[in-house]
């Protein structure tokens, strides 16, 4: 009888613990701290080199060798109309929404943050829920970068929408040719539909 009340009292015990400790890892008065942008922008890109960069960067830290020389073309032809409004510094301290220029040059602010209204985000949505970018990491990479830098180096306020679409048809038939395989289809696909964003964006 008393092996029976003891073994009794163990298992209460133990019990006892279990549950201190389960109140313990999910006491809601601990909240998750989210990592800010300045931390991580969100997006990144892997040199040939194997560094890792940040989505930002139109070169890499390690090397220098751009992640593409045509998209960065096309990032050119739309900071051509910010010269004289934004104009340009040699840094961006730190905000990751001002990207680095193929030029090393950065704008001298961020536009407002247009691409993150829901409108704005359902065209990059439905890259990413296509079956192409969940299977095919080179793609999915390209796209990533590709949405990144083309939605921060577009202005409203400043950038005509009917001049962005005719840069950007312009840019297909001439640097954008040499955009091939997936990556170079992930850039195209990625930048057409931040244009597309652009055009449809409304305050």
């Amino acid at each position: 009888m008393k092996r029976i009340i003891y073994s009794s009292i163990l298992m209460f015990c133990g019990l006892f613990l279990v549950n201190c400790s389960q109140d313990e890892i999910t006491n809601p008065a601990i909240p998750d701290i989210p990592a800010t942008r300045a931390i991580d922008p969100g997006c990144h890109w892997i040199c040939d080199c194997h560094m890792r960069n940040l989505g930002w960067q139109n070169r890499c830290s390690a090397c220098g060798k751009e992640y593409s020389e045509p998209h960065g073309q096309l990032i050119l032809r739309f900071s051509d109309y910010i010269k004289a409004n934004v104009t340009f510094t040699t840094g961006n301290d730190n905000d990751f929404n001002r990207i680095e220029l193929p030029t090393g040059q950065f704008p001298a602010y961020a536009p407002e943050p247009w691409y993150e209204t829901t409108g704005s985000m359902s065209y990059y949505n439905a890259i990413k829920n296509s079956s192409i970018y969940r299977l095919t990491p080179g793609y999915a990479e390209a796209a990533d970068y590709a949405w990144y830098r083309t939605v921060r180096i577009l202005y409203p306020g400043i950038h005509i929408r009917t001049t962005v679409e005719r840069e950007f048809n312009e840019f297909r038939l001439s640097e954008g040719r040499n955009l091939t395989g997936f990556k170079g289809q992930g850039l195209l696909d990625a930048s057409k539909a931040a244009i597309e964003a652009f055009v449809n964006y409304r305050k």
